[in-house]
Order: structure tokens, then sequence, then C-alpha cells
């Protein structure tokens, strides 16, 4: 949220959970987390499956 303050050509952020061994994966892609970091639309949080997904479909 910080860098796209800063920045106004910044328009959206996605945090990339990868790998395994993450306890709170699903909690975290979820949106969950909004309640305690309200983070709004401009921060996506996802599987790097998804996030591959999107960027394969130009949705990024």
């Amino acid at each position: 949220m910080d860098a796209m303050e800063q920045n106004p050509n910044y328009q959206k952020a996605y945090l990339v959970l990868g790998g395994e061994g993450w306890t709170l994966r699903e909690f975290y892609i979820s949106g969950d987390l909004q309640q305690y970091i309200p983070y709004g639309d401009r921060v996506e949080i996802v599987t790097l499956e998804r996030f591959i997904m999107k960027a394969n479909m130009g949705k990024l």
C-alpha cells in the first residue's frame, strides 16, 4: 500500500504465496485478513498457481 500511495502509476499489488508449508495459507487467500489489515481492492493475495493463471490470461 505504501508503494502505491507514493507512486500514482501503481494501480494494484499482488502478494503471491508460493510453495508448501503456509499454515495460514487459506486464511490469507480467502480475504479474511482484511478484517485486520484493510487493503481493499488494491492488494490481492493469491496462490502462485492463480497468479500464473491471471498472467497467462492477461488479467494482471
